[in-house]
């Protein structure tokens, strides 16, 4: 398929690649995931907008079965299950300083 070649997929890995900084942006300035919701808002509109937002999307290679496309609120949810700590909180004994 014409659609389907080697300059189109680069530009995808390219949004994918500026995706990654803007996250890390976020991160980096102690952003949550709802900021980087609203910072995203206009390529979500636009993706959703071109039908391809919440679309049933191709398996990644290696995988058997198709998946479908996260929404906003799902990747956010798995952001901040990625930085959330599994580690319980110190504590002191009671009674000391």
């Amino acid at each position: 398929m014409a659609f389907e070649n080697d300059t189109n997929t680069g530009r995808v890995a390219k949004m994918v690649e500026s995706f990654a900084l803007i996250q890390k942006s976020a991160k980096s300035n102690r952003e949550d995931a709802d900021s980087l919701g609203v910072m995203m808002r206009p390529l979500i509109a636009a993706l959703t907008k071109a039908g391809v937002m919440g679309a049933p999307v191709d398996a990644p290679k290696g995988q058997d079965a198709p998946t479908l496309a996260l929404t906003a609120g799902q990747r956010a949810a798995l952001h901040l299950a990625d930085r959330a700590s599994l580690a319980r909180p110190h504590r002191r004994p009671v009674g000391t300083a």
